[in-house]
């Protein structure tokens, strides 16, 4: 489960905002007829966009998906993602979802930032982080940009 996606034509899609991100409708690429060609942003696999029974879009990977971190993250981890972009936008921020950093060397769950391209990267761990509070995004540089 994921909730961005590439499409060829359009890029980066967001299955959190309502116009995906990119001016397109949500009936544009589900449940159309032939399929709309997404890709995981992660490792490149087909996907699928869907709507859960509570009304929940996301994307999803197509059968015999490799081994892949988005697909792996639990059900209450992409709900905090969720959640996080949600009150970043609340408050004036854009938040955009799994962003990969420019190396690829790193993924935040919402990368948030303001008009004047101030930059906070979120990230969700499920283990306790041994760096306290900050540190772990302080000793990867993530934490303020």
């Amino acid at each position: 489960m994921s909730f961005t996606a590439v499409h060829l034509e359009r890029g980066r899609l967001d299955a959190s905002l309502p116009d995906l991100g990119c001016g397109w409708d949500w009936n544009a690429i589900h449940r159309v007829q032939p399929p709309a060609r997404l890709a995981c942003p992660e490792c490149g696999h087909e996907m699928h966009a869907k709507v859960s029974p509570l009304g929940l879009r996301f994307f999803a990977h197509a059968p015999m998906a490799p081994t892949c971190t988005l697909a792996e993250e639990s059900m209450a981890h992409h709900l905090l993602k969720l959640e996080l972009a949600q009150a970043a936008r609340a408050a004036g921020w854009m938040a955009e979802l799994e962003v990969s950093g420019p190396d690829g060397r790193w993924r935040a769950d919402v990368l948030a930032s303001t008009a004047k391209n101030r930059r906070v990267a979120h990230h969700r761990r499920q283990d306790s982080c041994p760096y306290g509070a900050d540190g772990g995004l302080r000793r990867t540089g993530l934490l303020v940009q």
